[in-house]
C-alpha cells in the first residue's frame, strides 16, 4: 500500500510548483499554497506523471505487475492465482 499525502507548502522556491517526496510506502506532494485550483490541478498532474514515470515502484493486480511505462501495459490483467490448503488449515497462495 502506498499512502499519498498533500500538504500546502509556503516554503517552495520562487517558481516551483510542486515538490514531492518519495519514501518507502509513502509520496508526500507538497503544493505550493499561492496557486489557483487550475494551477494545483496542473501541478498535481504533472507530478502524478513524474512519480509514474521514475519507475521507483510497481504495483501488482490480479497477478501482474502494473507497468508505469504505457508500452509494456497488457490489455487485460491475467487471473488470481486460487488459494489452495497448505499442510495446516492456512490458505496459501501458488503461482
Amino acid at each position: 500500500m502506498i499512502i499519498h499525502e498533500y500538504e500546502l507548502a509556503d516554503d517552495l522556491p520562487v517558481g516551483q510548483a510542486i515538490d514531492i517526496v518519495e519514501d518507502r510506502g509513502r509520496i508526500v506532494y507538497k503544493i505550493a499554497s499561492h496557486l489557483a485550483p487550475e494551477q494545483i490541478i496542473s501541478a498535481l498532474n504533472e507530478g502524478a506523471a513524474a512519480v509514474l514515470a521514475g519507475g521507483h515502484w510497481f504495483q501488482e493486480w490480479k497477478g501482474d505487475i502494473v507497468a508505469a511505462d504505457p508500452s509494456q501495459r497488457q490489455p487485460e490483467p491475467g487471473s488470481v492465482p486460487a488459494p489452495r490448503l497448505g499442510d495446516g488449515d492456512e490458505a496459501t497462495l501458488t503461482d
